[in-house]
């Protein structure tokens, strides 16, 4: 009789011990969580290097274009300047 006795009271030990880890496991999640939407810039993505950080600047979205248009925006006022001082 003392041996279902004991094996009760073990597996109620183990019982309790892992619902308390779960318990714990789950207030630390909450907490990461709770630290992570307080700092969203955690989460931006950065170049590594100085070669990447350029790469990244050229393969921007309309960086090519907007080159172009500047260079061709110059050299149409320049050709607009020289034709109107008469030269």
């Amino acid at each position: 009789m003392l041996q279902p006795d004991n094996q009760d009271h073990e597996r109620e030990k183990t019982m309790m011990l892992r619902a308390s880890l779960v318990l714990f496991a789950f207030g630390l999640i909450v907490l990461a969580y709770l630290f992570a939407i307080g700092h969203p810039d955690w989460f931006v993505l950065r170049p590594v290097s100085s070669a990447s950080a350029a790469m990244s600047n050229v393969a921007a979205p309309n960086s090519a274009v907007y080159g172009i248009e500047e260079i061709e925006t110059g050299s149409d006022q320049q050709s607009a300047n020289n034709a109107g001082s008469g030269a």
